[in-house]
């Protein structure tokens, strides 16, 4: 840790314990309106770099009215205990038994731009990337793509950090390129690499650009909204490749992350666009792929009505402009996204735990960046794939052997679902690769079985 935050950090401890020393004395003298020291069981502190908060535990009868009374502004010495440190908008709220109250420092007790290698260095393997630090002592918080948490969102505002943070995930994933062919298994079981696509509608001054030459980028970066559905087309298409392959392979395959700046934009552009990303949301996790999308807040429309919560799950909000576009993005209405600073964010990672955490996050370090091996894509351009093919009501691209081909259909014919389908597989001796290779084969089957219906010649000569 460098010594400039230890500074800082040493004042904004002195400054909040201060603060609590004050309320204590307070409570002891009744100078808090009726509110006397045995209603506070407990009150601890936390200095954070953006923010300062304090922790009440208040008895239970009491707890509404300190909240009103702190809320309202109607208990002018218990704001004055507040004010001491903070300043700007105090957001006040539970957790569990204990209330509390935090804001952002005053100037002179925020911390500055704050970098990932000068406190902690983070293995860029397995997905992972360090995003911010929380709490006391700098802990940092380290974010990765998983199973657990296969796509990740990051919200906020024109200005307040989220394409920073996108490129800070970029320069620590971009620096595990596989040491395969792109349609490659890789030769290492304990981290297959990550092969990276970029979609940036926007390319403002803190776009995607600075990682258009990534080694791992798998083609061009996509602006227009013909390449983009062009890029998300093959992403799709890999997709069902890699769900027809057995399992086993599935395990060594590298990662496909897609990074995907202003999905609004993109979305309302294209109905293609939103199609594509929700059958990604819904089924890359199977094949290794991964999204990362960037945005102002989600809404349903990008991500298939209701589903947006369990298809994004892991969630990085920064400042919002308002409550609602908070509620959009968390899910909740407590805490509130609309009261963070520039470069804090509320960040849920269900591979640790279902709160949010609220962090300050890193910029994006030239030192780190520096790392990331450059070279050109692995495709010039994107092909010209007819998207189609691979989604729900197109055509169904799959060539079964006479095995799968008989019990797909049988399967349509009697409505059995995925797990009856494999079942048959298995009693016939096919090998079972997949999933989604048993899911397409179902398609398949009844695709088939409608066709014969439609046409009783067709059905008389396969009878």
């Amino acid at each position: 840790m460098n010594s400039d935050y230890k500074e800082i950090e040493k004042a904004q401890i002195e400054s909040i314990s201060g603060s609590m020393y004050m309320l204590r004395r307070l409570a002891m003298t009744g100078g808090l309106d009726g509110f006397v020291y045995s209603d506070f069981t407990d009150i601890r502190y936390e200095a954070g770099p953006r923010v300062g908060t304090l922790y009440m535990r208040v008895n239970p009868r009491q707890a509404p009215r300190f909240v009103n009374s702190i809320s309202a502004n109607d208990c002018l010495r218990l704001r004055s205990v507040f004010h001491n440190f903070q300043e700007g908008t105090l957001e006040v709220g539970t957790v569990g038994h204990w209330i509390y109250a935090t804001a952002a420092w005053k100037p002179g007790l925020q911390q500055g731009d704050l970098y990932a290698l000068d406190f902690a260095t983070c293995p860029h393997t397995n997905g992972h990337w360090p995003a911010g630090i929380t709490g006391m002592q700098g802990k940092v918080v380290n974010l990765q793509l998983s199973d657990y948490c296969p796509h990740r969102g990051i919200f906020g505002m024109t200005g307040s950090g989220k394409t920073e943070a996108a490129l800070q995930a970029l320069s620590w994933l971009g620096q595990n390129v596989p040491k395969c062919a792109l349609d490659g298994l890789s030769p290492n079981g304990d981290d297959q690499g990550n092969w990276l696509i970029l979609i940036d509608p926007k390319l403002g001054k803190n776009s995607f650009r600075t990682a258009a030459d990534f080694a791992g980028l798998v083609g061009p970066m996509a602006t227009e909204i013909a390449d983009i559905e062009a890029a998300l087309t093959w992403a799709v298409s890999e997709m069902t490749r890699r769900n027809a392959l057995h399992t086993n392979d599935i395990d060594r395959l590298p990662r496909l992350i897609i990074f995907m700046d202003e999905v609004q934009r993109a979305t309302e552009a294209s109905p293609l666009i939103a199609t594509l990303l929700r059958r990604l949301a819904t089924e890359g996790r199977t094949a290794n792929i991964y999204l990362v999308v960037l945005g102002h807040s989600p809404r349903q429309s990008e991500f298939g009505g209701e589903s947006t919560k369990s298809d994004i799950p892991g969630r990085q909000v920064f400042k919002v402009a308002s409550g609602q576009d908070s509620h959009n993005a968390l899910g909740t209405w407590k805490p509130n996204a609309a009261t963070l600073t520039r470069f804090e964010c509320l960040v849920l990672d269900p591979a640790g735990s279902d709160l949010f955490v609220r962090m300050a996050a890193f910029k994006c370090d030239s030192r780190v960046m520096d790392r990331v091996p450059r070279g050109l894509p692995q495709m010039t351009e994107w092909p010209a794939l007819d998207a189609n093919d691979y989604l729900d009501g197109g055509r169904i691209t799959i060539q079964p052997s006479p095995l799968e081909a008989a019990c797909a259909i049988a399967a349509a014919e009697h409505g059995y679902g995925r797990d009856n389908l494999q079942r048959m597989l298995e009693g016939t001796g096919v090998p079972i690769r997949s999933n989604g290779t048993a899911d397409t084969l179902k398609k398949w089957g009844q695709a088939v079985l409608n066709e014969l219906v439609g046409n009783p010649k067709l059905r008389k000569e396969q009878t």
